[in-house]
């Protein structure tokens, strides 16, 4: 007999234990549960904070923050460096900054910011809008804010005006024809803004974005051209400004060897450039430090074979024998890991809504003498398959399938007779899955299951938009861990593919993590009485800003949760989503008018005095005001709080 399925089977089924990085679990109930840190507090349950969220009238899909995961992430980055320092001997000091770029949602940033306070933590900005935000947050002289990007003067000037009050601001260079920008900013407001200069590295990263580094960068400057930007500030006697170099090889960087890379070259080049008597104080590594999106820890595109600790030794270490081998004093390192830090803090819960039932009981399948030879044989199939020839059954079914298509082809079965033989040959299907699913050796049977979960897989319909929530599944066929938040302690029989609600062939995820490779269904359980909803992982990093409005689909409500120590929980604020009358307007469609054609319609149809148009228009204008995406039966309305 078969053993039992247990919550430790979901967990690796999932790969729960390996991308989850000690924060989320499965706990008896067979619900996934999180942790904010590793200091003691218990686990809280998803599925209960879910339940508690909708009894108060919030409806999914709800992104939930956790903004301690945050915390956490922040504590880790400053101990690993902290950690290496003390082992290497190293005499500078770790200055991070947080992107804005990951994730510029403002209870989030604030969020960071207040976090990362004790640690000086620092931010780093790469356009107007972004740099206007920085400047009006929480002011902390020890922190920097590292001003990146292609700037005009306008960009320059706000920015040395605000070096006037916030210290620690570095303008950094991304060009050569910013420096007499630069240079007249400067002059104008007589300010000291620190000055950085970005290099442009032969090194490069790797993955999807290998193209961010490399000497055709984006950013960055020549050797040649940093060595004129130097004479130009040092003509301009701006010289002493000049504190930082930096550079960035790419995000999501898979391969710690090619960190390396870049850092030996990096910190050749400061060494040289400290040597032509630059004051230089800091050298900026950038970003890129990865997550570990399928918990396989190699250096495929969604997963690296790094963690937090041998990243900050690798940077230290390096950085460290080069000056040490030039006779340069330390600099303080600049971190620009900003995936690493919010990735984890955020995962969206949806609702699926709907999959189809495409199989039958066999008793209910009515086989007759005048059927063709094909439904015959899978007929006989499903009387005789056993755990000895399920395979050999296997390979006739699908003969037998191709069989039925041709005549149905040709004209010589009709629609009823094609349906009987798919429902047979899925019943020949699903058996043979049990079956191969009792193999002791799977590795052996690898190919038969892949085949049979595909031709059994469902197309499950989600309440989300994978363009709003996941853009990254549809840009770069990014791949996120997906799970269910119950039920994880029954086996999961069904498999499938997972269908947003646009009406997009694109609005489909059709891969999945796997703990060898990638996978094209992912198994879930039988629909039941009871709401059944996903978890899609780890979304914290750029998915907020990326994310489109496709079909008018548009940001999800958002509850920030914080746990407490005994593994209670409370809501700190819900960040309402926008509703359809807002997500119209983004598109310049105004309510008012919308309204008053509506009434316009009733009213030239004779019925605007009747219950039926005053029906109508009540119900378009509680359309308007609430949710774009679907409301379950029996739920409360327009889904609003």
């Amino acid at each position: 007999m078969a053993e039992l399925w247990k919550p430790d089977d979901s967990l690796d089924l999932y790969g729960i234990n390996r991308w989850g990085r000690d924060y989320f679990s499965v706990n008896r109930k067979g619900h996934l549960v999180l942790r904010p840190n590793l200091t003691g507090q218990n686990f809280v349950d998803v599925r209960e904070i879910i339940d508690t969220l909708v009894e108060r009238g919030l409806q999914t899909p709800v992104l939930l923050r956790f903004p301690q995961l945050i915390e956490d992430r922040i504590v880790r980055l400053y101990n690993a460096f902290e950690k290496a320092k003390k082992e290497y001997g190293y005499k500078g000091h770790l200055r991070a900054v947080f992107p804005l770029k990951v994730n510029q949602e403002k209870e989030v940033i604030e969020d960071i910011v207040e976090y990362g306070d004790p640690f000086d933590y620092g931010l780093e900005v790469g356009s107007k809008p972004e740099l206007i935000a920085a400047l009006a947050l929480k002011k902390n002289d020890r922190a920097i804010l590292v001003c990146n990007g292609f700037k005009d003067y306008s960009f320059v000037e706000l920015a040395c005006y605000g070096s006037l009050y916030r210290k620690n601001i570095i303008l950094v260079i991304d060009k050569l024809d910013e420096v007499p920008m630069i240079i007249d900013a400067i002059k104008a407001t007589g300010a000291r803004p620190m000055i950085g200069i970005r290099m442009k590295l032969a090194a490069r990263g790797g993955g999807k974005w290998v193209e961010s580094g490399g000497e055709r960068a984006k950013f960055g400057l020549s050797v040649p051209a940093i060595l004129e930007a130097i004479a130009q500030l040092r003509k301009a006697k701006l010289l002493p400004l000049v504190k930082m170099l930096h550079f960035h090889i790419g995000s999501q960087i898979t391969d710690i060897k090619r960190i390396i890379n870049g850092l030996r070259e990096a910190a050749r080049l400061y060494a040289e450039i400290v040597k032509l008597k630059v004051p230089l104080k800091y050298i900026d590594v950038g970003g890129g430090m990865a997550i570990d999106y399928d918990g396989s820890q190699s250096t495929s595109s969604t997963s690296c074979n790094y963690d937090m600790e041998e990243y900050a030794s690798s940077v230290m270490y390096t950085i460290m024998s080069i000056c040490d081998d030039e006779g340069v004093p330390h600099p303080d390192i600049i971190t620009e890991a900003g995936r690493g830090i919010s990735a984890y803090h955020s995962m969206l819960v949806a609702r699926v809504m709907e999959k189809p039932a495409l199989s039958v009981d066999p008793s209910a399948i009515d086989v007759e003498t005048s059927d063709p030879l094909p439904i015959h044989e899978l007929h006989q199939s499903l009387r005789e398959i056993g755990p000895k020839n399920y395979i050999e059954e296997y390979h006739d079914a699908l003969v037998h399938r191709d069989d039925l298509m041709s005549l149905f082809n040709l004209g010589q079965i009709d629609i009823k007779t094609r349906a009987k033989g798919e429902l047979l040959f899925r019943e020949v299907c699903r058996r043979c899955l049990k079956f191969v699913r009792r193999e002791e050796d799977l590795e052996e049977f690898e190919e038969e299951l892949t085949d049979l979960k595909r031709l059994l897989g469902h197309k499950w319909v989600v309440n989300f938009s994978l363009f709003q929530s996941t853009p990254d599944v549809w840009g770069v066929k990014q791949l996120f861990p997906v799970v269910p938040i119950q039920r994880l302690d029954e086996e999961p029989k069904e498999t499938g593919t997972i269908c947003d609600l646009t009406c997009d062939s694109d609005g489909e995820i059709k891969k999945f993590i796997d703990h060898r490779n990638v996978k094209d269904v992912l198994e879930l359980h039988a629909p039941g009485d009871d709401p059944y909803y996903l978890a899609f992982m780890l979304l914290g990093a750029y998915q907020d800003v990326l994310a489109n409005a496709h079909n008018l689909y548009g940001p999800p409500d958002e509850a920030f949760i914080t746990i407490k120590k005994d593994g209670s929980w409370e809501t700190d604020k819900i960040v309402r989503g926008r509703n359809a009358e807002e997500m119209l307007a983004t598109m310049n469609w105004d309510a008012k008018e919308l309204v008053t054609s509506i009434e316009k319609l009733v009213l030239e149809q004779g019925t605007g005095e009747g219950d039926r148009g005053r029906e109508f228009l009540r119900r378009y204008r509680r359309t308007l005001s609430g949710t774009v995406y679907l409301i379950p039966e029996g739920s409360n309305g327009a889904g609003n709080l």
